[in-house]
């Protein structure tokens, strides 16, 4: 206490009050390490040399990978688009507003091939999983099967009686493909009929072939469209 003014006033400290607080000093915060573009995409020239053999990056985890929204796959300017060099699955691209099969729920229907997946096996839709069944790699215009690279997709024919099936890698003019990107939709064509793209017959159901579909068909349909899942 002291005399102001012949009375006496108490004074007592706010600790509330800012002047009364001490002032912390600032901690500098370092931002983490990013690994440049260079580490997180292999090399093209490297990825048909990689020994899946000996390697577990195909077993099935216990979970499923998180699913990307709708908003993180739309379309994106070319320039900033490019070819996938890691395995990954094809997925039927689905966007709010598309009915299939009488529902409009989204919907995950990915390429899988068919029986043990070696020579001539035939390529479906089936539910997206982590099954090995689903994994691909591109390679220039080749899409190789990822467990075993010596296997191509590839169209020797059109329509729903001539289904995509796996083949002998040979670099035949029927075992090139346009379109595929990272990130964003694309259509999927055989370099030598960009007509055609790859689709299924009309709205998906699980266990239809894929095959060079008439594109116009396909877009009636909205399954012209894949996207890297």
């Amino acid at each position: 206490a002291e005399n102001v003014g012949g009375g006496k006033q108490c004074v007592w400290e706010n600790t509330k009050h800012p002047e009364s607080q001490q002032t912390e000093a600032s901690v500098p915060v370092t931002a983490p390490a990013v690994a440049p573009n260079s580490q997180l995409f292999a090399s093209s020239a490297h990825v048909g040399s990689l020994s899946f053999g000996s390697t577990n990056i195909f077993e099935e985890p216990k979970q499923e990978p998180e699913q990307q929204s709708v908003a993180q796959v739309q379309n994106t300017p070319s320039s900033s688009s490019i070819k996938p060099t890691r395995p990954f699955r094809l997925r039927i691209y689905w966007q709010r507003g598309y009915n299939w099969q009488n529902s409009s729920s989204e919907k995950w229907w990915c390429a899988e091939c068919t029986g043990n997946c070696s020579s001539d096996a035939r390529l479906q839709i089936r539910k997206c999983s982590q099954t090995s069944r689903q994994k691909w790699v591109a390679v220039d215009k080749s899409i190789r099967f990822a467990p075993n690279t010596s296997l191509c997709l590839t169209a020797s024919g059109v329509g729903g009686k001539n289904p995509l099936r796996l083949k002998r890698c040979n670099g035949g003019r029927d075992q090139k493909f346009d379109g595929v990107q990272v990130p964003g939709r694309f259509e999927l064509h055989p370099s030598s009929n960009p007509s055609r793209c790859i689709s299924q017959h009309h709205h998906p159901k699980d266990k239809e072939h894929l095959y060079p579909e008439i594109c116009t068909k396909a877009r009636s349909a909205k399954t012209s469209y894949w996207q890297v899942y």
